[in-house]
């Protein structure tokens, strides 16, 4: 019988060192040598800071991401931030011997291509939210994604910061959006969670 991705992916990094980082802790930055990293349990935020110093978050990686790909498969220096939202375990791994492995497992390489065309998806329609510049269709989008990505029936646990950071909008746009919008029937809020109404 064949192995599994998830098989696969686990007998490849089970000569590697696991690493556990904690909220707010930074896996990767600019600059830093590369190595491949996977995620196993958490979520991390790839970002990077604008020039009057605000976060500006690109793009979420739950469990099952292989970071950072490019690095991974072009062997060069990272040019954004990585950091734990929350408790994030990984698997650390040399960027050539990760890229070999993907090169040989077909299988776990399409897996990694799929959640990447996901993420690119997003980051298209957030693109085009931007283009389009109101504040309104950059907040309800970004809660569409999160919502499918990592919502469930309560909706999604985020807070106003991390909603700014990951639309490129100040805080307060965000606050008055979201009363806007809750306003208008379009989401309701419920104990620090966030739903979009269908």
């Amino acid at each position: 019988m064949s192995m599994g991705v998830k098989e696969k992916i686990e007998k490849f990094f089970v000569s590697y060192p696991t690493k556990v980082y904690e909220k707010g802790e930074l896996l990767i930055r600019p600059g830093d040598g590369p190595r491949a990293y996977y995620v196993s349990e958490g979520v991390v935020a790839q970002y990077d800071i604008s020039t009057s110093g605000d976060k500006l978050v690109v793009n979420l990686y739950k469990s099952g991401a292989f970071l950072p790909i490019s690095t991974i498969i072009n062997n060069v220096a990272e040019e954004f931030f990585f950091e734990a939202t929350g408790r994030v375990v990984v698997r650390i791994a040399p960027c050539e011997a990760t890229a070999d492995f993907l090169a040989q497992n077909s299988d776990v390489t399409l897996d990694a291509l799929k959640r990447m065309s996901r993420g690119a998806s997003g980051l298209m329609m957030r693109l085009a939210r931007v283009m389009e510049g109101g504040a309104d269709g950059r907040v309800v989008l970004e809660l569409e994604i999160m919502q499918a990505r990592f919502g469930s029936e309560g909706g999604i646990a985020i807070t106003e910061a991390q909603l700014a950071a990951q639309t490129g909008l100040a805080r307060e746009t965000v606050s008055r959006t979201l009363k806007r919008l809750k306003n208008n029937g379009i989401l309701e809020t419920k104990r620090g969670r966030v739903m979009l109404k269908k």
